[in-house]
């Protein structure tokens, strides 16, 4: 079965989510906290009774939210955008005058954001802090969402913040296939509960026996956020995971050497096809360092014997 995907977006885990589901199933616990919840990969596709996401970043917070609040009005202005995308004056970001000033004068200020995206998309490098001003001016939060969508699906490396080559997959191809999986992934968010906190408040506002916290913090060097971590922000994960109540899995990037002075050895590694690499070519060259407090060896052990038993 296909992954859902709303947006296109650097770290995202889809490649990680079967061994995430794995380590879940084996907790036994039915309540799922995505601490870093990004774009929501993991919460769409890992399947609890209880789904938390959180993302310290607002307009992610928000994207989630006006799917859950405002379904039809998102998916609406979600079609008009792809209609837009679709004509052939929309790649140099020239406005037709007939065909897109009808409807309401919010509809008109979503499409002119994008306008001015694309008519600026090669020309201007670096984009982030004049596209969350024009964002902050947008009145509804189904505008602010599917804005949100179209700029992560239509910049470099789904950071949000540098325009996409031509070289890169067409935006409307994102958007268009967005709109094909839009009431499943309406369905799935319809139920969770959605935050937007600091890591440390989220964890003890929902530590539990029954909670289950997947951490996918930042990665260092990457300059991919607008909220990084240093060591300390790290050292605190490690305070925190430490007093946990409920189960965690927590991956990191192999590499980085102070993780093993803060947390010591990883409970498992794996390395996964590096599909973003100069050539391309998928040979297995990234590395993923996996914590967690679930009792992997003792779960195996009882399935093995269960079996056993039945035979």
């Amino acid at each position: 079965m296909a992954l859902l995907r709303l947006i296109k977006y650097p770290g995202a885990k889809n490649v990680l989510i079967p061994e995430i589901y794995r380590v879940f199933r084996m907790s036994g616990l039915r309540m799922m906290v995505d601490v870093f919840g990004g774009s929501g990969s993991v919460s769409l596709n890992v399947k609890a009774e209880m789904n938390v996401y959180n993302d310290y970043e607002i307009e992610l917070a928000e994207m989630f939210r006006a799917i859950q609040e405002k379904p039809n009005e998102t998916r609406k202005l979600l079609s008009q955008i792809s209609r837009y995308l679709q004509q052939p004056h929309a790649s140099k970001g020239m406005r037709k005058s007939n065909g897109h000033g009808a409807g309401n004068q919010s509809d008109r200020g979503l499409i002119e954001y994008v306008e001015e995206w694309e008519s600026y998309r090669q020309s201007i490098p670096n984009v982030a802090h004049r596209t969350r001003k024009w964002q902050g001016r947008l009145p509804t939060i189904e505008e602010r969402s599917v804005y949100t969508i179209y700029k992560f699906s239509s910049s470099f490396g789904g950071m949000g913040k540098t325009y996409a080559t031509t070289r890169e997959k067409s935006v409307q191809r994102f958007v268009s296939k967005t709109l094909e999986n839009f009431a499943a992934i309406e369905n799935r968010v319809r139920s969770w509960k959605i935050e937007n906190m600091d890591f440390r408040d989220l964890i003890k506002k929902y530590d539990s026996p029954e909670a289950f916290f997947y951490l996918d913090p930042p990665y260092v060097g990457k300059q991919w956020y607008n909220y990084n971590f240093t060591k300390n922000d790290f050292t605190d994960i490690k305070s925190v995971i430490g007093k946990l109540q409920g189960k965690f899995l927590m991956n990191l990037n192999l590499g980085v050497d102070y993780f093993r002075e803060i947390f010591g050895n990883p409970t498992f590694v794996r390395y996964y096809p590096d599909n973003n690499s100069r050539n391309g070519n998928g040979n297995l060259s990234r590395g993923k360092a996996f914590y967690t407090n679930v009792d992997l060896l003792t779960n195996v052990r009882s399935k093995r014997t269960q079996s056993q038993g039945k035979l």
